[in-house]
């Protein structure tokens, strides 16, 4: 009976190589951001070994016309190397194991949190039903020619129309209206209107149903003439 022979790439050393590569731990060394034609990638330290150029595994990456999710592994990042075959040229990246140096952003079982940095975070806590956005700079929501800008100093909404439905609301500081105001009260006849405090009114006109009662009006006089404006 022949003698069975061994080809160098099916002998028990080589089988062993591919098996222990096809699961690996590392961290990412380098990152490619990537361009048109050239997908992102990174490279990974395992042991003594520095893998090439390997994708990283994406929640999403479904084009510019489906979900896709962008997110570049911290230099330095735990992750797991799948190298189908055991051939790290092939392997993909999966970034996102917790390590005493990188660790997790809370130690709460009832909540979901994303850190974008070392300041900026949002959290969902399950059981209160709360979700909370901690932004140290700024945040901008944008809805077709609509945006709402929010800073630490101010707030502005920028909108063709602004609605409020709401039967009851309260300014708690001064007011500054750069256009004109239309006051309509609930009711068929209105509502009554009220101020106080003082008011002062500076302008050319002052109406009231049709009738000027501004610093310039007159009333008839005893002799068929008028009087002048009220001093």
């Amino acid at each position: 009976m022949p003698a069975m022979t061994t080809t160098p790439e099916h002998s028990p050393l080589e089988l062993h190589r591919l098996l222990a590569n096809m699961i690996r731990t590392g961290r990412v060394e380098h990152v490619r951001v990537g361009a048109s034609g050239n997908p992102a990638a990174c490279r990974v330290r395992t042991g003594d070994l520095l893998t090439t150029w390997v994708p990283w595994f994406a929640q999403a990456a479904g084009g510019s016309a489906q979900t896709r999710h962008w997110r570049t592994p911290a230099l330095g990042e735990p992750c797991l190397l799948l190298a189908p075959g055991g051939d790290l040229a092939q392997a993909v990246a999966l970034p996102g194991i917790y390590s005493s140096d990188m660790p997790q952003g809370a130690t709460d079982e009832d909540v979901e949190r994303h850190d974008f940095s070392a300041t900026d975070f949002w959290q969902h806590r399950r059981s209160a039903g709360t979700l909370v956005f901690d932004i140290s700079q700024a945040i901008t929501l944008n809805v077709g020619s609509s945006q709402l800008h929010i800073t630490p100093g101010s707030t502005t909404l920028t909108t063709p129309q602004f609605t409020v439905e709401s039967p009851q609301s309260s300014f708690t500081g001064n007011v500054r209206i750069g256009g004109g105001l239309s006051v309509i009260g609930a009711g068929s006849s209105g509502g009554t209107s009220r101020i106080q405090g003082n008011f002062q009114i500076e302008g050319a006109s002052l109406t009231h149903n049709g009738i000027n009662i501004s610093g310039t009006h007159t009333h008839p006089d005893a002799h068929g003439g008028t009087t002048g404006g009220p001093q």
